[in-house]
């Protein structure tokens, strides 16, 4: 999706007609919701949108298109609220669990949709600054090695460990907004694109194993086992050096060509100035003109 609005709007003008993207985003995560993954379909949403700020898009026209289509979902949900009720069986678990009110949930709830986070959290606490070490025996946790490989993580090297890998997800945020602020175009909103892609799902893997937003599915990249998302993670990473090379390869000959055009001045004052200086000052006697 990053790439098809990249190129999309390569040489157009942000006030040309967008039916044809509003039409493939839609298309895309209204199938991926179908399927049924709520949380995919709208993360996919949450990015287009945003990547169609950036571009210069109209936020009232996306707001028009949003509510038209919000509409439609409307009128066709009643075909696919069967498929969703694991959804809200998650979310109402979840915000009980975040309010407090862990009691009034039911032996079956705290098994089930809730299993996973209260197990994290659990982990995560006895885990200490330093961790378990590696290979040591570690509570239950399913999906450990996949959607919750952060508390796995935690358990093994301590709330240290935990921090690095906030670290590193903040450092690939700040160089790819560097890169995406040293290039121009289509190559600027594909660097922004690919960031964000990575990022937010890192950020939503993140939050739903410390338990602030409810059990998406969402994996940590280039972390998380998974072939699909290791995959594409790595195109996306790939895509962002080479972008990088682009970038700061451009700056580069730019301040030298820069730094060459200035050379080129002072090189041509000097000599300037050396023969009007020749030629206006007179001689002298005594040092009087």
């Amino acid at each position: 999706m990053v790439l098809y609005l990249a190129a999309f709007f390569h040489n157009k003008p942000t006030d040309y007609p967008i039916i044809g993207p509003i039409l493939a985003i839609s298309l895309a995560a209204g199938l991926i919701i179908a399927s049924p993954d709520l949380d995919t379909g709208l993360f996919v949403l949450l990015l287009s949108g945003f990547l169609l700020i950036v571009i210069g898009v109209p936020w009232r026209r996306l707001l028009a298109i949003g509510l038209a289509a919000w509409v439609l979902a409307l009128s066709v949900s009643g075909l696919y609220l069967h498929r969703f009720e694991k959804v809200r069986d998650r979310f109402e678990g979840w915000s009980t669990y975040i309010s407090g009110r862990v009691d009034e949930l039911s032996p079956e709830v705290i098994r089930g949709p809730l299993y996973q986070i209260t197990q994290a959290h659990k982990i995560i606490v006895n885990a200490g600054p330093f961790g378990q070490g590696v290979g040591s025996r570690m509570p239950n946790l399913p999906e450990s090695h996949n959607d919750f490989i952060l508390a796995s993580i935690i358990w093994s090297g301590g709330w240290l460990a935990g921090f690095m890998v906030l670290l590193a997800w903040w450092l690939i945020l700040a160089r790819g907004l560097q890169i995406a602020a040293n290039l121009e175009g289509a190559q600027s909103v594909l660097a922004l694109g690919l960031t964000l892609y990575l990022v937010l799902q890192a950020a939503l893997n993140i939050a739903a194993v410390i338990g602030t937003v409810p059990i998406g599915g969402s994996p940590l990249p280039m972390v998380s086992m998974g072939g699909n998302s290791m995959l594409m993670a790595g195109v996306a990473m790939g895509l962002l050096q080479a972008l990088s090379r682009e970038a700061f390869g451009r700056s580069e000959s730019q301040q030298e060509a820069r730094r060459e055009r200035g050379r080129r001045r002072t090189g041509q004052w000097e000599v300037g100035h050396g023969k009007r200086g020749r030629g206006l000052v007179p001689p002298t006697r005594g040092g009087a003109w």
